[in-house]
């Protein structure tokens, strides 16, 4: 199955996709879910670089608790949270085979994770949700 997501919605969901691959499921699901995450992982890693080589663009050194680092210059943040909305809103194909509901139905999820996590769970519970599709493997 491909979806395509913003890279908003991706950065909302990686707290809940962190909570998910804490569950234990059976090997072939886990494997699935593994791959998905090292997917997103690089997309978070790519899409956090970015947003640095923007701070660094719109930014200067300032001395903080922490010690020195940059923030964007009150005079560039509008241009700033313009670029980096702008990028937030770009979109993202991912491939994946959902995990079905009926793994994680002892599991304690909340409302909201389920809420963003719902492209990856297939309902096989309801008897009115139809089978997911298999996204063929690719041999690597």
């Amino acid at each position: 199955m491909e979806f395509e997501i913003t890279y908003r919605e991706l950065a909302e969901m990686s707290s809940s996709l962190n909570r998910l691959v804490q569950v234990n499921m059976p090997a072939k699901y886990a494997f699935r879910l593994q791959k998905t995450m090292k997917t997103l992982q690089q997309e978070l890693k790519d899409l956090n670089e970015h947003k640095e080589t923007l701070i660094k663009k719109y930014g200067e050194e300032v001395d903080n608790e922490q010690g020195r680092s940059i923030q964007v210059k009150s005079e560039h943040a509008e241009t700033f949270w313009n670029e980096w909305n702008e990028i937030l809103e770009d979109t993202v194909t991912i491939s994946t085979n959902p995990i079905p509901l009926s793994l994680i139905e002892d599991s304690e999820v909340t409302i909201a994770d389920m809420a963003l996590l719902e492209r990856f769970i297939d309902d096989d519970l309801s008897e009115d949700s139809a089978p997911a599709e298999e996204v063929p493997q690719a041999v690597s």
